[in-house]
């Protein structure tokens, strides 16, 4: 669809109308018919020319804001608007020269063809002549148009400019309440980052205290141990040495009573003896045998009983020993596990550094 200006030459009136390019011109008509901008029979003229009722608009290349004449319906071509009089008038006064001038002599069918030339050539100039009218009162129409689109376009930036100065003005309003949420944001995290490494440094210190004195009792604990075990095996080692001597001793007086009261009954039955020499020198040797015997059991024994209570022993400190390492052992893995756990609180300081200074850099570049 395009727009196009209406000239009504009788009422000088001028109306925009927006039409498709290829509807036909008995169309249009009825529309105008049908809102009473025209009254009478009439014809549209475009450059001068009319517009057949059954072409449309595409044909005769209307574009858009281009005018058409609306006139009323005459044979011939458009009305003139008030010099019938004056040209009738100098028509007069060229048939009187014409007369004076000789023309008596000219054939009829002479004058026929200048009247005819005549007449074309005043058609061509009334066509020149509405075309040169529709020009201005297209360019007055354009002016019209683009003086009104001016004005408004005038108002609409008017707007646009207190818009804008509203706009700033609230703009300028969030900026400030903007700076001042993020200086309490800052605030706050500076206050939760101090508090975080106040606690996180007394927690530390507790849990390295906390360490040092399981570390000290520990080490306390493996020495008494290590005392007792060695006053244990001292003891053991006492005990066994004494058994020996007490051994040693027994021997040696069983051997000192038996020698002597051997010597005595050798001094007191020797003479019985030569005789009895035989018998008692068996009774002798089945006596140091059985006394032996006795000897051997009785240190087997007492060998077996030491050894027992040797390897309980050893065993009770065997058995504190490892209860010991393991018990060191886990204190070590404790001692692993806080120094991950500073280690990664160690590292969370650094990531809350970073998201700190992360989040002031965009505060320096506002402030």
């Amino acid at each position: 669809s395009i727009t196009c200006v209406l000239n009504i030459g009788q009422r000088c009136d001028q109306h925009a109308i927006q039409l498709s390019r290829t509807s036909e011109i008995k169309c249009i008509k009825n529309i105008l018919l049908g809102r009473r901008l025209v009254d009478q029979d009439f014809d549209i003229w475009f450059r001068g020319v009319k517009v057949d009722d059954d072409n449309t608009l595409e044909q005769y290349h209307v574009q858009n804001y281009d005018t058409l004449d609306i006139c009323a319906s005459r044979k011939g071509g458009m009305p003139k608007k008030g010099k019938k009089g004056k040209k009738g008038g100098k028509g007069k006064k060229d048939e009187e020269p014409a007369e004076e001038d000789g023309l008596e002599g000219v054939s009829a069918a002479e004058l026929k063809n200048q009247i005819s030339d005549l007449k074309d050539g005043l058609k061509k100039e009334m066509e020149e002549r509405n075309y040169f009218q529709l020009e201005r009162d297209k360019i007055n129409t354009f002016w019209e148009i683009t003086k009104k689109e001016l004005e408004e376009k005038k108002a609409e930036l008017r707007n646009k400019d207190r818009e804008m100065e509203e706009m700033e003005e609230r703009h300028q309003v969030e900026i400030k309440v903007y700076k001042q949420k993020v200086k309490h944001l800052l605030y706050e995290h500076q206050n939760s980052i101090t508090q975080l490494k106040t606690d996180l440094e007394m927690a530390t210190k507790m849990l390295q205290d906390e360490h040092r004195a399981r570390e000290r009792e520990l080490k306390e604990d493996k020495r008494r141990l290590k005392t007792e075990m060695r006053e244990a095996e001292i003891a053991h080692e006492d005990a066994i040495r004494k058994l020996k001597e007490q051994y040693d001793r027994e021997h040696q007086a069983l051997r000192h009573d038996f020698e002597q009261s051997a010597k005595e009954l050798q001094d007191k039955y020797e003479k019985k003896m030569k005789n009895l020499r035989e018998e008692l020198e068996g009774r002798r040797k089945l006596e140091i045998h059985e006394v032996e015997e006795r000897k051997n059991f009785h240190i087997n024994e007492l060998m077996k009983k030491h050894e027992k209570a040797f390897g309980e022993i050893k065993n009770y400190y065997n058995d504190i020993t490892h209860n010991n390492l393991d018990l060191i052992k886990s204190l070590k893995e404790e001692v692993a596990e806080m120094k991950k756990k500073e280690a990664a609180n160690e590292k969370l300081m650094f990531e809350i550094a970073q998201e700190n200074k992360r989040l002031s850099e965009p505060l320096t570049r506002a402030l």
